[in-house]
């Protein structure tokens, strides 16, 4: 029987947006995605949180999306956010895909003198099973780009305008 070996894919996307960290470190937040992403509100369940809003330790569970675009098929994401510092505007979260894989999810940014941000989203994807190396890597990275994109273009979108990216219009 064939050893299982877990393969690791690094994805990185940067999304110039007209707004603050803070604005970007608010809006990174499963209650206040319900503004911004588009039927959110079917997408996932709020399991914990002590101040109603994201923060080290909240746990939420995504049923649609990510898996949806990783795997060709629904697959339940428990999210759960191990770091939320405001002081440096640094969030991450560690997203655990059923029995296929982890990603890690790291959300900076760097701000320029213009008033917009340089939005740095980074995946660390390693597989747990056989079901989670099943894609060819370069696939794989290029659906956990797509994730990124996706939700960027959503989130700079609400920053410049105050309104949601309706997907079938993007």
């Amino acid at each position: 029987m064939k050893e299982f070996q877990a393969k690791r894919l690094v994805c990185c996307y940067e999304e110039n947006i007209k707004t603050s960290r803070d604005n970007i470190f608010r809006l990174t937040c499963p209650v206040a995605e319900l503004k911004w992403i588009e039927n959110w509100k079917d997408m996932h369940t709020l399991i914990y949180t002590e101040s109603g809003v994201n923060e080290n330790n909240c746990i939420f569970i995504e049923y649609k999306m990510l898996g949806q675009i990783l795997f060709d098929e629904p697959v339940k994401a428990t999210w759960v956010t191990t770091l939320h510092d405001a002081e440096t505007g640094k969030i991450q979260f560690l997203i655990i895909l059923e029995d296929r894989g982890v990603i890690k999810f790291d959300i900076d940014g760097k701000e320029h003198e213009n008033g917009t941000i340089t939005a740095i989203w980074h995946f660390t994807y390693t597989s747990l099973s056989e079901k989670g190396n099943a894609i060819p890597d370069k696939t794989f990275k290029e659906r956990m780009l797509a994730v990124q994109k996706e939700l960027a273009q959503m989130l700079k979108y609400y920053c410049e305008t105050g309104k949601m990216l309706r997907m079938d219009k993007a």
